[in-house]
């Protein structure tokens, strides 16, 4: 059957997908004297910023709809609040002449369907959890479809999947899904999603999801599924570029998407290995490097964040452990670490201590005893292809996932999301820390 509504598009037609909002919330671990350094408040690097910033580029770059993915506002009560923020970025969209649309997720599910309804061409999509979905065409793009479904209640331990998907009309280019949902995690309490029931719908050509605040969505798939995550860090886990997506659809049907990093506040993680530091002063420079050089991959990437946190990790054997420690406790308490590079606001939000006095491990292994022990152990930790490596991982894995089965850490811990890599670098920071205390109480007893 010919699409009458495709042949004749000359441009594509754009959408904008907005990921988390959470209107009323502010960023956590932001350090206090960030005001008084940069001039900047809390509230300048939050979701209604953010928010606001989505809006303006959505204008800029003359998108034909937008579509929020759950959790626009933070807590059922903030629905004045929200209101208000809420207003503020659909009125100029529809001025615009943009469609908006929306799915409730569990933060928003009473909140978000009264605010559709003061807004005319504010579309809630799927509607009292059933899927729904709603075609348009763009101004001289193809015909689309959007396919949505909305929590009916702030805790839905079943699949959306477990209700019928609607028949996908013949007479567009594309159908692009949209759900709130916890992807992967069967017990969850928020729309727990199978991977394998959304690559199922081979109807649809890219679901965009809302729930995780750090975004998992690749545009490169060739059939992309993923998190859209927050539209702005929330907190220091949240690394890695945050901001709205465009998805451009093609007459033939070929997406094209692209984030937009106008997040006014990013985390990033960094490593810095001081095995070859001599002194407290090589930390300072090593860490002013790493701001410039994001500073410089920000520019790059037009990423327009006004302030970055870092998770400092520090690792490797130094003679200068002592002292580097006196001065990271100065750092830690003094907040010295922040500073501004022309217009980006560095700080640190965290650092973690991996680093350890210079031990011999291949001399150390071949005593006995428990530092002997340990240090075989590490070794083997060191050696990929190594059958103990791998022993250990196992056994280490089981005793997470016996500890998340427990009950009082049911929906704390998900031990599915830790690799082994992940494991291991746990089962060596544990390991240079026992030895390392073995070490201190061995010195001692020789003193």
């Amino acid at each position: 059957m010919a699409r009458a509504g495709c042949q004749n598009a000359r441009v594509p037609t754009r959408v904008m997908f907005c990921g988390d909002v959470h209107l009323g919330r502010r960023p956590a671990g932001l350090p206090k004297e960030l005001q008084e350094q940069s001039g900047l408040s809390p509230s300048e690097l939050g979701s209604k910023v953010a928010l606001s910033r989505a809006v303006e580029e959505a204008c800029r770059a003359r998108v034909d709809a937008f579509v929020f993915a759950g959790d626009v506002v933070e807590r059922e009560n903030s629905v004045f609040e929200a209101f208000g923020a809420l207003t503020r970025a659909v009125e100029p969209l529809m001025r615009a002449g943009m469609r908006v649309f929306a799915v409730a997720g569990n933060h928003d599910v009473e909140t978000l369907p009264r605010l559709a309804r003061s807004f005319p061409q504010f579309h809630l999509l799927g509607a009292a959890g059933r899927w729904e979905d709603v075609s348009f065409a763009g101004s001289d793009g193809p015909r689309i479809c959007l396919r949505g479904w909305s929590f009916p209640a702030q805790q839905v331990s079943e699949s959306p999947f477990s209700s019928a998907q609607p028949r996908a009309p013949d007479d567009v280019a594309a159908v692009l899904g949209v759900v709130h949902g916890d992807l992967d995690n069967p017990g969850s309490r928020y729309a727990p999603i199978r991977a394998r029931e959304l690559e199922k719908e081979i109807a649809v050509k890219a679901w965009f999801l809302g729930h995780i605040h750090k975004p998992s969505l690749d545009p490169r798939s060739q059939r992309p599924i993923g998190y859209l995550g927050s539209i702005t860090a929330l907190d220091r886990t949240e690394t890695g570029a945050h901001g709205p997506w465009i998805v451009e659809v093609a007459a033939s049907g070929v997406l094209r998407i692209e984030q937009r990093p106008i997040a006014p506040l990013a985390f990033e993680s960094v490593t810095l290995d001081a095995s070859e530091w001599t002194d407290p002063e090589a930390f300072e420079l090593a860490l002013r490097g790493c701001y410039a050089r994001t500073r410089d991959a920000f520019r790059a990437a037009a990423n327009s964040a006004r302030a970055v946190g870092f998770n400092v990790v520090l690792q490797g054997a130094t003679p200068a452990l002592t002292a580097l420690r006196a001065r990271l406790s100065q750092f830690e308490s003094r907040r010295l670490l922040s500073t501004e590079f022309e217009g980006l606001f560095c700080f640190v939000a965290a650092i973690e201590d991996r680093m350890h006095e210079p031990v011999d491990l291949a001399a150390r292994s071949l005593s006995s005893g428990p530092a002997g022990l340990l240090a075989r152990r590490l070794l083997a930790l060191q050696d990929p292809a190594s059958p103990l490596a791998a022993e250990l991982i196992c056994r280490a894995r089981k005793t997470i996932e016996a500890q998340s089965a427990r009950r009082e850490f049911l929906g704390v811990l998900a031990p599915a999301q830790e690799t082994d890599e992940e494991i291991r670098a746990r089962l060596v920071r544990g390991g240079w820390r026992a030895l390392e205390q073995l070490e201190a109480t061995r010195q001692g007893a020789l003193a």
